[in-house]
Protein backbone atom coordinates (compact mmCIF):
# COMPACT_ATOMS: atom_id res chain seq x y z
CA UNK A 1 0.00 0.00 0.00
CA UNK A 2 2.84 2.53 0.69
CA UNK A 3 4.46 1.83 -3.02
CA UNK A 4 1.25 2.36 -4.25
CA UNK A 5 0.75 5.92 -2.53
CA UNK A 6 4.82 6.87 -3.35
CA UNK A 7 3.88 5.53 -7.03
CA UNK A 8 0.77 7.88 -7.43
CA UNK A 9 3.19 10.99 -6.01
CA UNK A 10 6.05 9.99 -8.39
CA UNK A 11 3.53 10.01 -10.46
CA UNK A 12 2.12 13.27 -9.92
CA UNK A 13 5.31 15.12 -9.81
CA UNK A 14 6.39 13.71 -13.09
CA UNK A 15 3.28 15.22 -14.91
CA UNK A 16 3.70 18.32 -13.20
CA UNK A 17 7.06 18.92 -14.13
CA UNK A 18 6.30 17.81 -17.55
CA UNK A 19 3.23 20.38 -18.36
CA UNK A 20 5.97 23.29 -16.52
CA UNK A 21 8.70 21.85 -19.05
CA UNK A 22 6.83 21.36 -22.14
CA UNK A 23 6.13 24.98 -22.11
CA UNK A 24 1.88 24.56 -22.11
CA UNK A 25 0.92 27.87 -22.15
CA UNK A 26 -2.62 27.23 -22.19
CA UNK A 27 -2.84 26.81 -18.28
CA UNK A 28 -1.67 30.32 -18.38
CA UNK A 29 -3.01 31.70 -21.26
CA UNK A 30 -6.47 33.73 -20.71
CA UNK A 31 -8.83 32.49 -23.46
CA UNK A 32 -9.81 35.67 -25.40
CA UNK A 33 -12.76 34.49 -27.01
CA UNK A 34 -14.52 33.45 -23.39
CA UNK A 35 -13.51 36.47 -22.09
CA UNK A 36 -15.12 38.62 -24.86
CA UNK A 37 -18.17 36.89 -24.19
CA UNK A 38 -18.02 36.89 -20.77
CA UNK A 39 -17.74 40.99 -21.09
CA UNK A 40 -21.09 41.42 -22.67
CA UNK A 41 -22.99 39.90 -19.73
CA UNK A 42 -20.44 41.49 -17.21
CA UNK A 43 -21.90 44.34 -15.05
CA UNK A 44 -19.14 47.26 -14.55
CA UNK A 45 -20.49 49.02 -12.33
CA UNK A 46 -18.69 49.64 -9.15
CA UNK A 47 -20.19 48.30 -5.97
CA UNK A 48 -18.99 51.01 -2.73
CA UNK A 49 -19.37 48.80 0.57
CA UNK A 50 -19.69 51.73 3.92
CA UNK A 51 -17.48 50.92 6.85
CA UNK A 52 -18.88 51.79 10.10
CA UNK A 53 -15.61 51.70 11.49
CA UNK A 54 -13.64 53.52 9.51
CA UNK A 55 -16.03 55.69 9.09
CA UNK A 56 -15.97 56.90 12.77
CA UNK A 57 -12.45 57.29 13.01
CA UNK A 58 -12.07 59.48 9.98
CA UNK A 59 -15.01 61.55 10.88
CA UNK A 60 -12.79 61.85 14.38
CA UNK A 61 -10.00 62.62 12.59
CA UNK A 62 -11.77 65.21 9.60
CA UNK A 63 -12.53 68.80 9.81
CA UNK A 64 -16.32 69.71 9.96
CA UNK A 65 -18.02 71.27 6.63
CA UNK A 66 -18.52 74.51 6.79
CA UNK A 67 -21.95 75.51 6.69
CA UNK A 68 -22.16 76.61 3.12
CA UNK A 69 -20.58 73.42 1.44
CA UNK A 70 -22.91 70.85 0.48
CA UNK A 71 -20.65 68.08 0.37
CA UNK A 72 -17.04 67.08 0.14
CA UNK A 73 -14.58 64.24 -0.65
CA UNK A 74 -11.21 64.10 1.51
CA UNK A 75 -10.35 61.38 0.40
CA UNK A 76 -10.61 59.67 -2.80
CA UNK A 77 -7.86 56.86 -4.10
CA UNK A 78 -7.64 54.60 -6.75
CA UNK A 79 -4.89 52.10 -6.82
CA UNK A 80 -4.09 48.30 -8.68
CA UNK A 81 -5.42 45.32 -6.81
CA UNK A 82 -4.31 43.22 -9.26
CA UNK A 83 -0.97 42.83 -11.09
CA UNK A 84 -0.41 44.38 -14.21
CA UNK A 85 -2.74 45.00 -16.76
CA UNK A 86 -2.90 41.95 -19.13
CA UNK A 87 -4.71 41.62 -22.31
CA UNK A 88 -7.89 38.85 -22.17
CA UNK A 89 -8.23 39.67 -18.70
CA UNK A 90 -10.11 42.43 -15.98
CA UNK A 91 -7.57 44.86 -14.64
CA UNK A 92 -8.95 45.55 -10.82
CA UNK A 93 -9.03 48.62 -9.44
CA UNK A 94 -9.49 49.60 -5.65
CA UNK A 95 -11.44 52.72 -4.80
CA UNK A 96 -11.88 54.31 -1.34
CA UNK A 97 -13.54 57.99 -0.40
CA UNK A 98 -14.70 58.87 2.42
CA UNK A 99 -17.68 61.62 1.43
CA UNK A 100 -18.72 64.72 3.99
CA UNK A 101 -22.05 65.46 3.61
CA UNK A 102 -24.60 68.10 4.77
CA UNK A 103 -27.91 67.54 6.58
CA UNK A 104 -29.14 70.01 3.69
CA UNK A 105 -27.63 67.60 1.10
CA UNK A 106 -30.06 64.76 1.30
CA UNK A 107 -31.32 64.98 -2.36
CA UNK A 108 -27.61 64.97 -4.05
CA UNK A 109 -27.20 63.47 -7.26
CA UNK A 110 -23.79 62.21 -7.16
CA UNK A 111 -21.83 60.73 -9.57
CA UNK A 112 -18.37 59.17 -11.13
CA UNK A 113 -16.87 59.97 -14.30
CA UNK A 114 -13.99 57.49 -15.35
CA UNK A 115 -11.93 58.11 -18.55
CA UNK A 116 -8.90 56.17 -19.47
CA UNK A 117 -6.52 58.30 -21.87
CA UNK A 118 -3.47 56.93 -23.68
CA UNK A 119 0.48 58.26 -23.04
CA UNK A 120 -0.80 60.90 -26.01
CA UNK A 121 -3.48 62.20 -24.26
CA UNK A 122 -5.82 60.08 -26.47
CA UNK A 123 -8.98 59.20 -24.57
CA UNK A 124 -9.90 55.46 -25.60
CA UNK A 125 -12.96 55.26 -23.14
CA UNK A 126 -15.66 56.99 -21.16
CA UNK A 127 -18.29 55.68 -18.60
CA UNK A 128 -20.71 57.73 -15.94
CA UNK A 129 -22.03 55.74 -12.93
CA UNK A 130 -24.93 57.53 -11.23
CA UNK A 131 -23.95 56.34 -7.17
CA UNK A 132 -26.65 58.38 -5.75
CA UNK A 133 -28.26 55.76 -4.21
CA UNK A 134 -24.55 53.90 -3.31
CA UNK A 135 -23.56 56.88 -1.53
CA UNK A 136 -26.92 58.57 -0.38
CA UNK A 137 -24.85 58.57 3.60
CA UNK A 138 -22.02 60.51 4.51
CA UNK A 139 -19.19 58.18 5.36
CA UNK A 140 -16.33 56.05 3.89
CA UNK A 141 -16.45 53.92 1.41
CA UNK A 142 -14.80 50.98 -0.74
CA UNK A 143 -15.02 49.09 -3.98
CA UNK A 144 -13.76 47.17 -6.60
CA UNK A 145 -13.92 48.33 -10.45
CA UNK A 146 -13.22 45.92 -13.23
CA UNK A 147 -11.20 47.14 -16.10
CA UNK A 148 -11.75 44.49 -19.47
CA UNK A 149 -8.21 45.00 -21.58
CA UNK A 150 -9.06 43.29 -24.68
CA UNK A 151 -7.12 41.13 -27.22
CA UNK A 152 -6.77 44.20 -29.10
CA UNK A 153 -5.49 46.61 -26.59
CA UNK A 154 -2.59 48.79 -28.01
CA UNK A 155 0.78 48.40 -25.98
CA UNK A 156 1.53 51.30 -23.75
CA UNK A 157 0.62 53.12 -21.13
CA UNK A 158 -2.44 54.11 -20.13
CA UNK A 159 -3.79 56.89 -17.45
CA UNK A 160 -7.47 56.16 -15.78
CA UNK A 161 -8.80 59.85 -14.47
CA UNK A 162 -11.49 59.16 -12.26
CA UNK A 163 -13.97 62.31 -10.82
CA UNK A 164 -16.54 62.21 -8.47
CA UNK A 165 -19.15 64.90 -8.78
CA UNK A 166 -22.69 66.37 -7.44
CA UNK A 167 -25.16 68.40 -8.66
CA UNK A 168 -28.28 69.67 -6.78
CA UNK A 169 -30.55 69.73 -9.46
CA UNK A 170 -30.83 66.83 -13.09
CA UNK A 171 -30.29 69.99 -15.18
CA UNK A 172 -27.09 71.75 -13.30
CA UNK A 173 -23.98 72.06 -13.84
CA UNK A 174 -21.57 69.36 -11.45
CA UNK A 175 -19.19 70.65 -8.86
CA UNK A 176 -16.15 68.45 -8.36
CA UNK A 177 -15.60 66.30 -4.99
CA UNK A 178 -12.62 65.25 -5.88
CA UNK A 179 -10.02 63.70 -8.89
CA UNK A 180 -7.73 60.53 -8.80
CA UNK A 181 -5.93 59.08 -10.64
CA UNK A 182 -4.23 56.10 -11.91
CA UNK A 183 -1.62 54.44 -14.30
CA UNK A 184 -0.93 51.32 -15.58
CA UNK A 185 0.73 49.83 -18.62
CA UNK A 186 -0.24 46.98 -21.12
CA UNK A 187 3.01 45.30 -22.52
CA UNK A 188 3.54 44.41 -26.13
CA UNK A 189 2.32 41.05 -27.28
CA UNK A 190 4.36 38.13 -26.98
CA UNK A 191 5.77 36.26 -30.32
CA UNK A 192 6.18 32.53 -29.79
Amino acid sequence: MHTSASHVARLAVLVLLSVLFTGCASLFTPDCARFEEDRKQTDYTPRFDRSTAKTRKLAAEMRPLSRNVLAAAPVYRIEPETGPARRCTHFTLRKELYLQRSDRARTLIVEETREIFTEGGKRVATKVVNLSEQLANPGYYSAQELLPIPEATPAGKYRVVSRLTYRTKPKAKPALLARATLDFEVPPKKTR
